[in-house]
């Protein structure tokens, strides 16, 4: 799906400049894409890191075909993946959308703070500067604490990337 196909989502401001900088740091090439197996394997691998159950707790979640929906998108213990979004930066942003506090803006502070927070855990420092930089490029706005801590409730236990 090309952002184009999207409306803009006044309840949801953030979301095209945060997708955005996320095809500019991650481009999407077909050769990355993987099976569902291969990102189940993916997300039970993510979710079984240390950093990620001090931070979060212990938690399954199963990886689904989204074939028939519009979009990508996570709840509960599920996430639904297109076909065009079997990539692993896109799971990274639906395991997200199941950690970040409820009630939060999908694409807000909260959700942009966490993600950085991913970024520089599961991809290294420059990776999540070069993240940082076209957030700030495209005013895309995140929870400062969130994006060194992951979890503020466990702020300052686990270090910061």
């Amino acid at each position: 799906m090309q952002m184009k196909d999207l409306p803009f989502d006044p309840m949801d401001p953030q979301r095209d400049p945060v997708y955005e900088a996320e095809l500019e740091v991650f481009p999407r090439d077909k050769d990355k894409f993987l099976s569902l197996v291969e990102l189940q394997a993916e997300a039970d691998r993510i979710l079984a890191l240390p950093w990620f159950v001090n931070a979060y707790g212990m938690m399954e979640i199963a990886i689904k075909d989204g074939r028939g929906a519009k979009w990508s998108r996570a709840g509960g213990d599920e996430i639904h993946l297109l076909r065009v979004s079997r990539v692993k930066d896109v799971l990274v942003h639906e395991i997200i959308h199941n950690v970040v506090p409820p009630g939060a803006e999908w694409h807000g502070t909260a959700f942009c703070g966490t993600l950085l927070y991913f970024i520089g855990k599961l991809y290294g420092l420059p990776t999540k500067t070069k993240l940082r930089r076209t957030f700030k490029r495209r005013n895309v706005v995140w929870d400062k604490r969130l994006a060194r801590f992951g979890n503020p409730n466990r702020a300052g236990k686990e270090g910061e990337v």
